[in-house]
């Protein structure tokens, strides 16, 4: 899954479960049920499973051009930009299911 870390939530909100981390953000994704359901209220991800190459690579862009991301980031984010990933495929599709979508 693409990230691109500007903002993020550091720390688990109340009522709130985590749905995982990482070396990079400890908070991952969040998940809040409704009172007393298994029905799921709010659900987010602080990556972006809808972000293609090109959309990372246009971020990139602007952040390196304002001096927001230094060169070594830079670098690091254009190599990673182009990798493989399940974002809009295999993330889509479980993000779907958790919310009881058939897709």
């Amino acid at each position: 899954i693409q990230q691109m870390h500007r903002d993020h939530v550091p720390e688990v909100p109340p009522t709130f479960s985590n749905l995982g981390s990482s070396p990079t953000c400890a908070v991952q994704g969040l998940v809040r049920r409704y009172p007393d359901s298994s029905d799921i209220h709010i659900f987010t991800v602080q990556g972006h499973p809808e972000f293609t190459t090109e959309i990372v690579q246009a971020v990139i862009d602007v952040r390196e051009s304002s001096g927001a991301m230094s060169q070594e980031v830079v670098k690091d984010g254009r190599m990673r930009a182009v990798m493989e990933h399940d974002g809009l495929g295999a993330i889509g599709r479980a993000m779907w299911r958790v919310l009881g979508v058939n897709a």
